[in-house]
């Protein structure tokens, strides 16, 4: 048997060199391994990139492919042996283009967090970040002096041309600042007290970054869990030792802390802040894990099991909401698509703007009514939302919002309360010489208690008093 000499072995010496590339060494003296790690972060985002922009073109050829085999304006033959199919195959390229379409956008963000890296701020962890918070600060200090020049300058002239300090862009910016609030300078007093509170942050984060390279890492151990400084990653770690519960999890989230398979463990950027968090959780995990001691010293024995607990009040909340927003045609519709990603981040939307009206209610003290025109949610002195969802109404209901039911009442007193009577409002309003009259306004409670006067009113969350309701007799003389 012959063997082939490789190609390479014609080639002149010069072209072999040429051919040759030392890969890079991330431990040279002139890469610091915050820069390593940040050009790591950005590699990863690209190479997910691309595997999304493959994606895309595998989805996009597939679906034209798809298109190619049916004939421009081709209907479907209803009642033909071929509907069936043809349906499908139609179906079939919808969402491979519809797949196509989202892995692009998904590619498209990816490059944008790549471009993003290592612009967000000053890292701690950053070798330089010293030297970098210290350049910040002169820069904003002599930035406050130009703008208190500017408007020393505006107030001698009333104009700032030919102060060449400020560029066309800041000047027409700072013109138009002073159009829009009416203040007499060009750099108000709030603007001049921003730039100081920035230029004292920059300073503060300077000292605090100093002392704690003065002092070591630190450490906090406890009953199966361990949290320490990884200051190579900036990073505050938690580490247990066993497979922790649902409940220790949530915990930890609400914490700001974040899972990292990674390094099978609880991370957080490292700050004072996350310090103070990390204090509190330790605390609980040490009164959670800790049994308490017996009479004589020794550990009381494990309690009985206990039946599982129902479902709190957060978590009805959270269940009806997402309830309703999955329910919603659109978001059904792009579930059908295969648009699950869209679907859920537009129910999510849902869900935050609904949970911002019950607490705005609860924080108000509102009240959500329902009749037979529907339900109606006050939850500000001047705004509220009208034809709630059912979930909605459950929801607010489960959230313990005070709630008037008059569907069943008789409607001769629905229309005596509500169109003769006065209006439910935050605060007594009277109109005229008549506190009870149709265009007066009363606090919430006063209608609930006259509704609760007359059968078939129903209250959540509320305990009125039914003492029979009447209008008091004029005082009034001739």
């Amino acid at each position: 048997m012959t063997h082939r000499a490789p190609k390479t072995a014609n080639r002149p010496p010069e072209q072999l060199s040429l051919d040759f590339q030392p890969e890079p060494n991330l431990k040279d003296e002139t890469v610091s391994a915050f820069e390593a790690k940040q050009e790591r972060r950005r590699q990863r985002l690209l190479d997910r990139a691309e595997r999304q922009e493959a994606l895309a073109e595998t989805a996009a050829t597939a679906a034209s492919e798809i298109a190619d085999g049916i004939p421009m304006g081709q209907p479907i033959l209803v009642g033909h042996h071929s509907e069936k199919a043809d349906r499908r195959r139609r179906d079939r390229m919808q969402r491979l283009f519809s797949k196509a379409h989202d892995a692009r956008k998904a590619a498209e963000n990816l490059h944008r967090r790549a471009d993003a890296v290592g612009t967000a701020g000053i890292s701690a962890d950053d070798p330089n970040a010293t030297s970098k918070l210290e350049d910040k600060a002169s820069a904003l200090e002599a930035k406050r002096e130009v703008m208190k020049r500017a408007n020393a300058y505006w107030r001698e002239h009333k104009s700032l041309k030919g102060f060449d300090e400020l560029d066309p862009k800041e000047r027409t910016e700072a013109l138009r600042t002073m159009l829009l609030t009416g203040a007499e300078v060009p750099f108000p007093s709030w603007a001049l007290r921003n730039i100081g509170a920035r230029i004292r942050q920059a300073k503060t984060r300077v000292q605090e970054i100093a002392a704690r390279d003065e002092s070591g890492p630190q450490e906090l151990q406890g009953r199966g869990f361990r949290i320490f400084e990884d200051r190579e990653d900036n990073q505050l770690v938690i580490e247990f030792d066993e497979r922790q519960s649902q409940e220790t999890c949530r915990m930890l989230h609400q914490a700001g802390f974040h899972w990292a398979r990674s390094r099978r463990a609880w991370t957080r950027q490292l700050t004072n802040a996350a310090w103070a968090s990390a204090h509190s959780v330790a605390a609980r995990l040490t009164e959670n894990s800790i049994p308490t001691p017996g009479p004589e010293g020794e550990q009381a024995p494990d309690p009985a099991p206990q039946p599982e607990p129902r479902p709190t009040r957060t978590a009805t909340v959270l269940r009806e909401l997402r309830a309703s927003a999955s329910e919603w045609w659109y978001h059904t519709d792009l579930r059908k698509q295969g648009r699950i990603e869209e679907a859920r981040q537009l129910e999510r939307a849902s869900m935050r703007s609904t949970l911002g009206e019950i607490r705005a209610t609860l924080a108000n003290d509102g009240w959500l009514s329902i009749g037979r025109g529907g339900a109606t949610l006050h939850y500000s002195p001047n705004a509220h939302v009208e034809g709630l969802h059912p979930h909605h109404i459950r929801a607010c209901i489960a959230a313990g919002i005070p709630t008037l039911d008059s569907t069943a009442m008789d409607i001769k007193d629905v229309y005596e309360l509500s169109v003769r009577g006065p209006m439910p409002s935050f605060t007594d309003e009277p109109f005229g010489t008549d506190p009870d009259g149709g265009l007066s306004k009363r606090q919430w409670r006063v209608i609930f208690n006259r509704y609760a006067a007359r059968p078939g009113a129903v209250f959540h969350n509320y305990q009125p008093d039914p003492t029979p309701w009447s209008p008091e007799p004029s005082t009034a003389t001739d």
